[in-house]
């Protein structure tokens, strides 16, 4: 309870203050703690859709082999899937809260940040996967695809032009 409570206030937190209009950071600490917070979100997102594909994988090699584990997968999969929609939501709010800032169109300009935006984004389409149960090949391969753009977009890719959001986060932590 007290962990839902916890997600709850930050929440809330971001939803006031999207909800005053555009806010503005006094410092450049309100904006690079708010960019902190997003990075650390994706990062948790991007952990966990991993762990989903680990379970989801061997959930469908004990059905197919029938395989009998003493915890069945298929619960720990929708645990899973229901620790990433509470994260999800603190990400849509905290990324909604990062492109109504007035700099947001400056730092549009960075590849880094841009990387960090895509990343939300994408984190949204494969939350919608995961809530809409993988049903298929098709599904899991559009996962598993999607999963691989974030890693992309979190580490970066020299021959395809790509800055990572890993900079940006070892930027605010030097």
């Amino acid at each position: 309870m007290a962990d839902k409570i916890q997600t709850d206030n930050t929440h809330d937190m971001f939803q006031a203050q999207s909800t005053i209009g555009q806010p503005t950071p006094a410092t450049s600490i309100g904006l690079q703690r708010l960019a902190w917070h997003t990075l650390h979100l994706c990062n948790v997102l991007l952990s966990q859709l991993g762990a989903y594909l680990s379970l989801e994988a061997l959930h469908r090699d004990t059905c197919v082999d029938g395989l009998v584990v003493p915890i069945p997968h298929l619960p720990l999969l929708a645990a899973q899937a229901e620790m990433m929609g509470d994260v999800m939501r603190n990400l849509n709010a905290a990324a909604d809260t990062l492109v109504r800032l007035p700099s947001h169109q400056e730092m549009k300009m960075q590849g880094t940040y841009r990387s960090l935006l895509h990343t939300a984004e994408a984190m949204g389409m494969a939350n919608g996967l995961v809530n809409n149960g993988i049903k298929s090949k098709e599904d899991f391969e559009a996962l598993r695809s999607a999963y691989d753009e974030m890693l992309m977009l979190c580490y970066g890719d020299a021959a395809k032009g790509i800055q990572g959001w890993k900079e940006m986060w070892n930027l605010l932590f030097e």
